[in-house]
Formats: C-alpha cells, sequence, structure tokens
C-alpha cells in the first residue's frame, strides 16, 4: 500500500508538531499574565482543558503522522489513531471557543449587575445621609445591599444583560450535544476501519460522514449565537466578533472534511482528501492551516479578554 507523497506528508506532520508545541506554550504563557491580572482559574477552567486538549490532541496527531510514515509496512491501528487525532480536534477547539464565550458573558453580566446595584446602594445613601450618621458594619453592608436592589429597579442595560446571560444555558448545551455526538460517531466509525474494506457505503463510512455533518452543525450554529451576542450586547462586540473570524476559518476545516468524508476511506484506491493517502498540500491548506489561524485567533480573544 504505498503512499503519494511520503515526503510531503512528513513536512506537514512536522510543521504541524512544532507549531502546536509553540501555541500551547503562548497559551499557558497567556494564561499566567490573565491570572496576574487577577482573573480566577476557576472561571475559565474548562477553556483551559478544553485548549489544552486541543493543543495536545494536535501534537500526539503529528507524532503519529511522523511514526506512521516512518513504517515500511502499512500499520492499520496507527493510521486509525492519527486519523481520529485529526478529525476530533474540531470538536475540541470549537468547544473551547463555546467555553470561552460562556465564561466572558457570565464575567461581564456579574460585573455590570454589580456595578449597577452599588450605583444604586450609593445614590439611595447619598439621598437619605445614611453614609455619614453612622458606620455600617458587615451585617448593614449586606441589608442595604438587600434593600437597595429590591426597591431600586435595574436599569434597562441591566435587563438586556439578564436576556445575554440566559442565552449561555440551553443554545450552549445544544451545541455541546452536537459536538459531543461528533466527536462519539467519528471515534466509532474511525476506530472499525478495515484496510481490507473496500466498500465506501459501509456502516463506518456512514458515521465518519454523519460525524462530519455534524461538525457543520455545531461550528454554524455557534457562529449564529456568536453574531446574536455581538448585535445584541456592546460590551461583548469585539471578543465575539474575534471568535465568529476564528469560526468562520474553522468553516474551511469543516469543508475540507466533508469532501474527505463523502469521498470515502478506500485504502485500495484512496481519494486526493484522504490524510497519509491523499495530496498533502490540500491538507495543509483546507485542514491544517484552518486550525492553526483559529487556534492563533482564539489565543488573541483569550489575551484580549
Amino acid at each position: 500500500m504505498n503512499l503519494q507523497d511520503t515526503e510531503g506528508w512528513k513536512a506537514v506532520s512536522g510543521v504541524q508538531l512544532g507549531i502546536f508545541v509553540i501555541t500551547i506554550g503562548a497559551f499557558i504563557a497567556i494564561t499566567f499574565i490573565q491570572i496576574r491580572k487577577g482573573l480566577r482559574i476557576k472561571t475559565i477552567l474548562p477553556f483551559c482543558i478544553l485548549m489544552l486538549v486541543f493543543n495536545g490532541v494536535k501534537i500526539v496527531g503529528g507524532i503519529l503522522g511522523l511514526v506512521f510514515l516512518g513504517n515500511k509496512t502499512f500499520n492499520n491501528s496507527l493510521f486509525i489513531a492519527t486519523y481520529i487525532c485529526d478529525s476530533i480536534s474540531l470538536g475540541f477547539i470549537t468547544r473551547a471557543i463555546s467555553s470561552l464565550v460562556q465564561d466572558i458573558l457570565a464575567n461581564k453580566v456579574g460585573d455590570a449587575q454589580e456595578n449597577s446595584n452599588l450605583s444604586h446602594i450609593d445614590s439611595y445613601n447619598a439621598s437619605d445621609g445614611s453614609g455619614r450618621r453612622f458606620r455600617k458594619g458587615p451585617e448593614d453592608e449586606e441589608s442595604s445591599a438587600r434593600y437597595a436592589v429590591k426597591e431600586f429597579p435595574l436599569s434597562s442595560h441591566s435587563g438586556t444583560l439578564s436576556k445575554v446571560e440566559n442565552l449561555k444555558k440551553a443554545p450552549f448545551r445544544i451545541l455541546t450535544i452536537v459536538l459531543l455526538a461528533a466527536v462519539i460517531t467519528n471515534i466509532i466509525g474511525t476506530s472499525q476501519l478495515d484496510s481490507d474494506d473496500t466498500s465506501s457505503n459501509s456502516t463506518e463510512q456512514t458515521l465518519i460522514r454523519v460525524s462530519a455533518v455534524l461538525f457543520v452543525v455545531g461550528v454554524a450554529g455557534l457562529i449564529a449565537v456568536l453574531a446574536y451576542i455581538s448585535i445584541t450586547s456592546a460590551h461583548c462586540a469585539f471578543i465575539s466578533q474575534l471568535l465568529i473570524a476564528a469560526l468562520v476559518v474553522l468553516i474551511v476545516r469543516c469543508v475540507y472534511s466533508l469532501i474527505s468524508a463523502f469521498h470515502g476511506i478506500n485504502f485500495s484506491s484512496p481519494s486526493k482528501y484522504i490524510l497519509m493517502f491523499g495530496m498533502p498540500k490540500y491538507y495543509g491548506c483546507l485542514a491544517l492551516l484552518p486550525e492553526i489561524v483559529a487556534d492563533i485567533i482564539l489565543l488573541v480573544a483569550f489575551y484580549k479578554w
């Protein structure tokens, strides 16, 4: 079973390994910078885990690719592992973007509501002179805060923030389920591939195609949610637009996955889009490059937060 361009695929795998080692280092550095600025790691823990998993999967995929290409004989298990790492990475980076959006929404909404409440409290205290008559203890502060929040309605801006806060529930849960289903179906389908099976309409091929479609649905759905947030919430507009740019780039990756999946994985007559057997320039430009660009944009968004 001969590969079309072994040296080209080695170059692509080497570039993948090197770049994602750099990006995971950059992510760790930015995380420490954000922590020093006062950001609590607990508030971004899911995002951090997903980013580490995504970059880690790409690194492992690069290593497995080099090992696979270095073998003189075809290793079906090694190919499957490499293919899985390459395919499911799309789900992790998309979910990382979703997680960052939720973290930003929770942080922005919480800060804005707190500032609004404090503003009403200060206004109330100033009007009745209570701040000059006695020094309030912790219990008085809590009582005053509760009274002020109860008596004074939040501004229309806070009402908008409340609507945005509700966005981080149902839509993101649905998208998470879609992406999880895409990852699971891809793993099940790919793990059952057999180098002796030349059928392009088998159950495994169908699962891989379903996975590719689900990835498109997940990415497109997240773009729609972010577009709504960008329009309705000025305080999240910049980050939302930045993340939309990352997702638009990932659409190119989704298109490559669709083309590859619907051409089928046929080892006896492989298409030019199949990993390791096809043309490395197609994979490099349509799959690897979009993920690298999206990863960099995500790092910038995390730093700018």
